[in-house]
C-alpha cells in the first residue's frame, strides 16, 4: 500500500473511532471539546435515519431545513405551551426571602418580605436566554398588528440586559431611556428637545435605518410602572417638538407584575397604551415560590419543569393564578 492508502485508512479508523464513542456517549455533549467526538454526529445520524425510513437524499435534506426552522420556534426549550413553567421555574430560583418587609418601587412603593433578582437572571447566561424567550414568546402572542418591533426602550434603571437580548432577537435598535432624576442626563440649557434625545435616549442615533416603525417599551417587571410611563410622557412631549424616525410605543410588555396593590392598566390606557404581562404576583403566590425554592434546596434538585415533583408544584402555583384571576398569558 502506498502512503495515501495509509493516510485514508488511518483517518477512517479515527471517524469510526468518534462514532463508537459518540453512540455509546461516553462523552458529554455539552463538554468542553466535546465537538471533537460528535462533530456532524448528530446531523449524519437524522439523515441516515431519514434514508432508512425511505426518504430519498434530497427529501432528507428538504426535512432538515424545515427542522430548523421549527426549532427557531422553540427557543431554548421554551415553547408557547411551557413558557409560563419555564417563568415560573426562574422566578422560584431567583427570589430571595427577607426577614423584616422591604420597600421597593418608584412613585408608588409597596412593602414585601420577598424580592425577586430579575437582573441576576440576566446575568447567567443560561437562565438569561430563557427569561429573553419568554419575553419574545409574551410579544409575538400579544402583539396588537403581528409586526417584529424595529425599536425597543427599556429605561437606564430597569434590566437593560433584558431589553439588549430582546433586541438583538429582533434585530431592532435597542434604547435605553435615561430618566429625569438620572445624574448622566443632559439637560440644554435653551431647550434644545433634539440635542437632548440623542443624549438621553442612548442608541437613538441608530433609528435611522430602522425597517419599519413600531417601537415597544419593556421591562422585566413592575410595581406601578413609573419607569415605563416616564418614557411614554418623555417621548410624547419629544414628538410634539420634533419628528422622530418611529411612531411612538403603544404596546409595553413585562414579564410580571410584582403586586396588585394599585390599578396600573387604566394609567396606560390613558396613554393609549396597552400593558402585556404573564400574571400578577401577591404575598402568598411569592411565599409559594418561595417554598418551591427551600424544597428543592432541602432535597438537592434543581428547579427544573421537566423533574415530576418541580413539575407539580408549578403546576398548583399556576393554578393559584387562575383562581385569583392573575394569569394573563
Amino acid at each position: 500500500m502506498d502512503i495515501f492508502t495509509y493516510i485514508i485508512m488511518g483517518l477512517l479508523s479515527v471517524d469510526t473511532i468518534r462514532s463508537i464513542i459518540a453512540m455509546m456517549g461516553l462523552v458529554k455533549p455539552n463538554a468542553k471539546y466535546s465537538w471533537l467526538i460528535y462533530g456532524r454526529f448528530q446531523k449524519n445520524l437524522i439523515e441516515t435515519t431519514l434514508n432508512e425510513m425511505g426518504f430519498s437524499s434530497s427529501e432528507s435534506k428538504r426535512i432538515m431545513k424545515d427542522l430548523r426552522k421549527v426549532s427557531q420556534e422553540f427557543q431554548n426549550g421554551v415553547t408557547p405551551d411551557n413558557v409560563t413553567k419555564h417563568l415560573i421555574a426562574l422566578l422560584a430560583k431567583y427570589i430571595v426571602k427577607f426577614e423584616g418587609k422591604i420597600a421597593y418601587g418608584g412613585t408608588h412603593t409597596t412593602s414585601s418580605q420577598y424580592y425577586i433578582n430579575t437582573m441576576e437572571i440576566s446575568h447567567c447566561e443560561k437562565d438569561s436566554k430563557i427569561l429573553c424567550s419568554a419575553m419574545v414568546n409574551l410579544v409575538d402572542k400579544k402583539s396588537i398588528d403581528n409586526n417584529k418591533p424595529s425599536v425597543v426602550f427599556t429605561p437606564k434603571g430597569g434590566n437593560s440586559l433584558l431589553g439588549m437580548q430582546v433586541a438583538q432577537y429582533y434585530k431592532a435598535c435597542y434604547i435605553m431611556a435615561k430618566s429625569e432624576t438620572d445624574k448622566s442626563r443632559i439637560n440644554t440649557l435653551d431647550h434644545d428637545v433634539g440635542a437632548e434625545f440623542s443624549v438621553n435616549y442612548e442608541g437613538s442615533w441608530e433609528t435611522k435605518n430602522i425597517r419599519s416603525k413600531k417601537s415597544i417599551a419593556l421591562d422585566c417587571n413592575i410595581s406601578g410602572g413609573s419607569q415605563l410611563l416616564d418614557i411614554i410622557d418623555e417621548l410624547n412631549t419629544i414628538s410634539k417638538k420634533r419628528q422622530l424616525d418611529f411612531n411612538l410605543p403603544n404596546e409595553v410588555y413585562v414579564l410580571f407584575r410584582v403586586d396588585n396593590h394599585k390599578e396600573v392598566d387604566k394609567v396606560f390606557e390613558d396613554r393609549n397604551c396597552s400593558l402585556y404581562r404573564f400574571f400578577d404576583l401577591d404575598e402568598e403566590i411569592k411565599e409559594m415560590l418561595y417554598e418551591l425554592k427551600f424544597k428543592c434546596e432541602n432535597e438537592n434538585i434543581e428547579i427544573d419543569i421537566y423533574d415530576t415533583t418541580v413539575s407539580d408544584e408549578i403546576d398548583r402555583i399556576i393554578h393559584k393564578l387562575k383562581e385569583k384571576n392573575k394569569l394573563y398569558y
